[in-house]
């Protein structure tokens, strides 16, 4: 669990830098839009895995 938690936390990190550097162009848009777009990675990753959880056994 900590392994799978760790990689999406890099993940999401990298791709919502990524993200954030091809889409605007001001710093503070950057930063922003950065944020929002990590969140809502693992906001929505968490909230997947957590409606699956029940279909693993």
């Amino acid at each position: 669990m900590r392994d799978h938690l760790l990689t999406l936390l890099l993940f999401s990190l990298i791709v919502s830098i990524l993200f954030s550097l091809l889409f605007k162009k001001e710093k503070k848009e950057r930063i922003k839009f950065g944020i929002i777009v990590f969140l809502s990675f693992v906001l929505f990753a968490l909230v997947i895995s957590w409606a699956m959880y029940p279909f693993a056994r």
